[in-house]
């Protein structure tokens, strides 16, 4: 017998992995002796290692019972955890059950903890028990029952982590039953089947380790064989597949009902895969040549049994060893378990399942979309896996109890743990949208009504107008997070504070219960300092892990922060921390905005939290992007530390912008080059801690846009045309592109003119350029072209246009009244400008005049002719970049095209049906619940006998119900037009029958 590893490599021949293999597989084929051996290694395992968990699997037949499999010492193995259900109660008197807490603890909302008890109960007994709890829960005692709500797995999860070990006192307890000593082969009581109790583990924070130690985590699970499951199938089509990374070997079961379908070559398409991009980056593992055993079956139940016959096989060939298995299924764990048994005897991983994927068996040809679905999932699970795997290891969080949406999972349990540091009790609800408050959340529907419009992205800076210099559209991030961490904020005072933005309170004889609510906001804002306070503390922490970019999931973190903070399926989702969040993310905004304006003389077309549209004070290209490095370079050397962790990026150009809102818009795009700006830091060498904060960075832009005024583009986005008839539809779209190509002829005739004069007058462009730049207005106001638009205007565009309104006049095929808006919509554009502004008007009278309607008319007001119905601070699934969604006026959404802007995903169709019906229910709570105010001057009524206010004025509803109407009938009708069957039941039953 060798004594040594390394002298038996040698002799062997063998490697590392090989060898462990050869081992385990010489240990199960020994006699009973060595397995009893290798049980009893398991159990000292136990005792001396930490235990590093894989997954915590529920048990079914018992709720309070779980599995948790673990790595010890490279060996994967399980053991019983029972939990028990821990909840808190706050009494104004004594109890005489329950445990006292000693120390001080903080309570949702600042709410005061007069005797606080915390209770523990088995499962069964909690539940035997729940009607009697209940009763004695609404004694007038009782101000608040808290915890109640949190999941026993979460529960494990937030106090083991995913790393944990004995704690001392359950060894030294245990010190007298010398476990190997007493080993008994015929003894049923197994050590592995022992059921330990979560006060008998504690957790380690391998982050407060060294790197080492902290690097463990994903090594040992590495070192483990894993399998990949994926599944897709309908009744009468569908595969399975075993995928053997290692091995580099796929088995796959086919079946259809009917003859055996002939089918694509896997390796052919797998092939094409690697080739296109989708590797393994992350692994070294070749996968290029895989090896595809195929199987075919008739029916789901005779491949549901082939299967779980091919993948015993595949467990049972590495003996004993547990293997990670990874499932891709649209299937529940319990129905999993239940079809195959026998991945109760292994640790499961899930990977989300798309549902998509079924849809290839709709069509004709069926088998090879289905190949190609199948082997895409194959080449991209590797990439998933490690990927995961560090994720776990940076949040702390189990390998196979990741939720749907990770990052928020990872935020929600990262913050849970922050706050139990600084004993505050969580606010973990099973209610989306209803925090966990002790009971009183059931009183805030009111309160909490309008704090969607409230928290809104919609808070946008709009300036419509004519802008002839260079236009400049740039793309934000992280300004939620920097938000948040650069705020120094006394949360203690802030509702002494008085806000300059908001009305100012008034003394009591004259206060309305508008300032009450507000007064009422504010207190609420200060109950959730600690909060507050310790999700800063966590904010701050993921800003430093990023910079440090040792963590490359802390980025996707940052990102997905506002995300997390609005969604109400978050675990910690509070309305007032939302709406605390939003403001302070509202103030950032406003201060670079002003920013941007005061100190370099940039003015705001447009701007919202995710988008900065703003016009240069240069009409050249070249010129333009030099000074847009400048406005970069100094935002990011700012006096607000916010600015300076910004990421700013230009995406678009504009040689000429006509801008009237969002969605209403035509301009010269100008052509990129390139992708992007490219930005280079100056330092060599990795540099660490201070050094790299303090460092400068100097942004160097490449001219990524052409300066070649011919290769401009015309690109034209009008809402308020599509309710024009299709004739004058396209005539609108034609008088805005042809005021903006008059302009581009113009422009490229001064550019002419000026090279001329510039080879006459021996000046370098450059320095004409210099010279001159600053002179030129921001909206075409400068004396050349404001000579020129006007005399486009007389000469050319009032001719056209006369024609255009006689002709249809005449015409009895387009209503009247469409002519009408034609003219309004068309003169609303260029009426911003006061220098045109005269000829517009002009213009637009005598237009009227041919339609015989009078210009002071009422109905020649211009109007949007669109209700808007915005989703606020909607997030995409896929890039987490948040927006509000328009969806009544949003061109692309309007012909059925759901993609996220930012990425070209498709949006959650469920999600956003879903968050529809949230607002139609919230609209008509608002509806019912709303207060009156009087005619004249707007006040509320304060006394519920009042009949007039003390001016005389009538009362009448808040909202009125013509608009709440028009509304709902808006929504009603996207309903019908994108099939959300869910939504337009809801209103159906809402809208009188009349409507």
């Amino acid at each position: 017998m060798l004594d040594n590893k390394e002298d038996m490599k040698y002799k062997m021949n063998v490697s590392e992995e090989e060898l462990f293999d050869l081992n385990r597989n010489r240990l199960n084929k020994n006699n009973e002796d060595h397995e009893d051996n290798y049980l009893i290694n398991i159990k000292s395992q136990l005792l001396k290692f930490n235990w590093h968990i894989l997954s915590i699997q529920k048990n079914y037949k018992k709720p309070d019972l779980f599995t948790i499999w673990l790595i010890i010492n490279n060996s994967i193995t399980s053991i019983n955890l029972r939990v028990k259900r821990k909840f808190y109660i706050n009494s104004k008197t004594k109890l005489n059950y329950g445990k006292k807490l000693e120390y001080n603890c903080h309570l949702p909302r600042k709410q005061p903890p007069s005797n606080l008890y915390s209770i523990e109960l088995s499962e069964k007994q909690y539940q035997k028990t729940l009607n009697d709890l209940k009763k004695k829960f609404v004694q007038p005692n009782i101000t608040g029952v808290f915890e109640r709500q949190i999941p026993l797995d979460l529960q494990i999860i937030l106090s083991l982590g995913n790393v944990c070990k004995l704690t001392k006192d359950y060894l030294k307890n245990n010190k007298d039953t010398n476990l190997l000593n007493n080993y008994d082969d015929d003894d049923d009581d197994d050590e592995t089947e022992k059921e330990y109790e979560l006060d008998d583990l504690e957790t380690i924070d391998t982050q407060a380790k060294n790197q080492k130690t902290f690097n463990k985590y994903k090594e040992l699970v590495l070192k483990q064989n894993e399998i990949f499951i994926y599944q897709n199938f309908i009744d009468k089509f569908g595969t399975f597949s075993i995928y053997i990374p290692k091995k580099r070997t796929s088995y796959i079961i086919i079946f259809c009902l009917g003859t055996q379908p002939e089918l694509p070559s896997f390796q052919k398409i797998w092939k094409e895969i690697q080739d296109n991009g989708h590797v393994n980056t992350n692994t070294n593992i070749n996968d290029s040549n895989v090896s595809f055993k195929k199987t075919f079956e008739k029916t789901l139940a005779k491949a549901k049994s082939k299967f779980n016959k091919i993948l015993s096989q595949v467990l049972e060939s590495s003996g004993n060893l547990h293997k990670i298995i990874t499932i891709s299924s649209k299937l529940e764990s319990k129905q999993l378990y239940k079809d195959h048994p026998i991945l109760l005897n292994h640790p499961i991983i899930r990977l989300p399942y798309n549902n998509n994927d079924s849809n290839c068996f709709k069509n004709i040809n069926w088998q090879k979309q289905m190949a190609e679905i199948l082997l895409n999932r194959l080449s991209q699970f590797s990439n998933w896996y490690i990927n995961s795997i560090e994720l776990a290891q940076y949040s702390g969080i189990p390998l196979g109890n990741f939720e749907t949406d990770k990052l928020n999972f990872v935020s929600d349990v990262m913050f849970s743990r922050r706050l139990r540091l600084q004993n505050h009790l969580l606010w973990i609800s099973n209610n989306a949208n209803k925090p966990d408050l002790g009971g009183i959340e059931e009183d805030e529907n009111l309160f909490f009504n309008n704090l969607d419009e409230k928290n809104s992205l919609s808070k946008s800076i709009i300036n419509p107008g004519i802008y002839t210099n260079v236009c400049i559209e740039l793309e934000m991030h992280y300004l939620p997070i920097v938000s948040i961490v650069s705020n120094e904020f006394n949360l203690n005072d802030y509702s002494n504070t008085n806000y300059s933005n908001e009305k100012t309170f008034v003394n009591n004889n004259n206060k309305t219960f508008n300032n009450i609510i507000q007064s009422n906001f504010y207190a609420e804002k200060n109950s959730c300092s600690k909060a507050m306070e310790t999700l800063r503390v966590l904010a701050i922490q993921w800003m430093k892990d990023c910079h440090k970019k040792q963590y490359k999931f802390v980025d996707s973190i940052l990102i997905n922060f506002l995300k997390w903070i609005n969604d109400t399926n978050s675990k910690l989702f509070d309305p007032i921390l939302q709406s605390f969040i939003m403001e302070l993310i509202n103030n950032s905004f406003k201060s670079l905005v002003n920013e941007l304006e005061e100190k370099y003389s940039a003015k705001i077309i447009f701007a919202n939290l995710n988008k900065i549209i703003l016009v240069t004070p240069r009409s050249k290209v070249s010129d333009s992007l030099t000074y847009m490095s400048t406005v970069l370079q100094g935002i990011r050397k700012s006096n607000n530390i916010s600015f300076r962790y910004l990421d700013l990026q230009p995406v678009n150009l504009w040689s000429t912008l006509i801008f009237l809102d969002e969605w209403n818009f035509s301009g010269l795009l100008v052509p990129q080059t390139t992708d992007n700006f490219q930005v280079q830091e100056n330092g060599n060498g990795k540099q660490t801690g201070e050094e790299e904060e303090e460092e400068e960075e100097e942004l160097m832009f490449e001219q990524n846009w052409s300066n070649d005024v011919n290769e401009f583009k015309v690109i034209s986005t009008w809402n308020i045309a599509e309710f024009l008839p299709n004739d004058l539809h396209r005539k609108y779209y034609h008088f805005t592109e042809l005021f903006l190509n008059e302009l581009l002829k113009f422009k490229k005739q001064s550019e002419n003119d000026m090279m001329i004069e510039n080879m006459n007058d021996g000046l370098s462009k450059k320095t004409k350029i210099n010279k001159d730049g600053y002179h030129q207005g921001f909206d075409g106001t400068d004396p050349e072209t404001v000579s020129f638009i006007q005399h486009i205007l007389k000469n050319v565009f009032a001719n056209q246009l006369f024609q255009t309104i006689s002709q249809f006049s005449r015409s009895n095929k387009i209503n009247n009244d469409d002519i009408i808006n034609f003219i309004i919509y068309v003169c609303q554009v260029f009426s911003f400008n006061k220098k045109i502004k005269p000829i517009i008007e002009n213009i637009k009278k005598n237009l009227l005049k041919l339609v015989k309607i009078s210009s002071f008319s009422q109905k020649v007001q211009y109007q949007n002719p669109c209700t808007s119905i915005v989703l606020n601070n909607y997030t995409c699934n896929f890039c987490n970049s948040s927006k509000d969604l328009d969806i009544s006026r949003d061109i692309n959404i309007l012909s059925g095209n759901w993609m996220c802007t930012s990425c070209s995903q498709p949006y959650n169709l469920i999600k956003i049906e879903s968050k529809l019906i949230q607002k139609v229910n919230k609209q008509l709570l608002s509806y019912q619940l709303q207060d009156l105010k009087c005619e004249k001057c707007g006040l509320l009524r304060r006394g519920l006998l009042e009949h007039s206010c003390q001016d005389s004025g009538k009362y009448i509803n808040k909202i009125n119900k013509d608009n709440f109407i028009k509304e709902l009938n808006v929504l009603l009708k996207i309903s019908q037009k994108h099939n959300f069957e869910r939504l337009e039941e809801l209103i159906s039953s809402i809208l009188p029958s009349e409507n």
